[in-house]
């Protein structure tokens, strides 16, 4: 229809009397127009890619940081123990008294996620990056997710998946704040954080 969606990176964007011209990529060469472009991307992408717009973003944006996270996967047996122990859709603590952020018992959960006979479960943690260790995040999971359940049976595998997330604060409001603020003034201009 009339939507084009990009799988290259717009590295730069400017209003111009017809829309809006993209640059993709690195190539200058490379312009497209277009009469509305919906950006569907983080705050801190976004605010890169419009601080030429709106010189107040430069200092919110610098501020922006990103809290190292971490998904653990546990496998396991689909046994007595987790039948005890791991009740409901999973569980959410309150750190920082707890390192384990949530749990959730993806075989509880989600029918037919685990392989019959198996149970799986995610657990969200802080990953702090001095801890660059897989399996030691991983085990200090595990430990945390024995503690607060009870569970007591054996791990079948282990797998850590590491991301990051922006930290909620002033700069991260501010730059929201801004970007929405510079949407309504840009004509075919649409942001989806």
């Amino acid at each position: 229809g009339e939507s084009l969606w990009l799988g290259r990176n717009v590295t730069a964007l400017q209003p111009v009397d017809s829309g809006l011209r993209l640059q993709l990529g690195e190539d200058p060469a490379t312009i497209c127009t277009a009469a509305q472009v919906e950006l569907c991307m983080g705050v801190d992408a976004a605010a890169r890619l419009l601080a030429p717009l709106d010189p107040r973003l430069q200092e919110p944006m610098a501020q922006l940081r990103q809290q190292p996270r971490a998904f653990v996967f546990l496998g396991t047996w689909q046994d007595q123990h987790v039948q005890d122990a791991w009740r409901g859709y999973g569980l959410v603590t309150d750190p920082p008294q707890a390192a384990l952020r949530e749990a959730i018992f993806c075989s509880n959960a989600f029918a037919n996620r685990a392989v019959s006979g198996k149970a799986l479960v995610r657990i969200e943690v802080d990953a702090h990056p001095d801890v660059i260790d897989e399996e030691a995040v991983a085990l200090a999971a595990e430990d945390e997710l024995r503690k607060v359940t009870g569970w007591g049976g054996t791990t079948l595998f282990r797998r850590v998946h590491r991301f990051a997330e922006p930290v909620r604060d002033g700069a991260l409001t501010e730059c929201q704040a801004r970007l929405r603020d510079l949407c309504e003034q840009v004509p075919g201009l649409h942001w989806l954080p």
